[in-house]
């Protein structure tokens, strides 16, 4: 299911300010939610996924790592993260 409009504008301001230095706790937390959404980074590959593919897919879950281990995040965060970025794949109006 695609975002509304508006969820799509409210996303793009998330990641503008969070990358600005003026993010609240949920926009920076909606960026991460999202950015684990696109790096496939919860996500299992299916085994028949061709070569090429399954390096794209790796170079998205490697970026994502990198950003989250920068952050270092406790545990608990990441498992909050990890909820949370699970949710939102289910239910992207949110």
């Amino acid at each position: 299911m695609a975002r509304t409009p508006k969820k799509e504008l409210e996303l793009v301001r998330a990641y503008r300010n969070t990358f600005v230095g003026n993010a609240t706790k949920e926009e920076a937390q909606r960026v991460l939610n999202d950015l684990a959404e696109v790096s496939n980074y919860y996500k299992v590959s299916p085994v028949d996924l061709p070569a090429e593919q399954v390096k794209f897919v790796e170079g998205g879950r490697r970026v994502f790592e990198r950003i989250v281990t920068c952050l270092r995040m406790s545990g608990a965060e990441l498992v909050r993260l990890e909820e949370a970025a699970r949710q939102q794949a289910f239910n992207p109006e949110t």
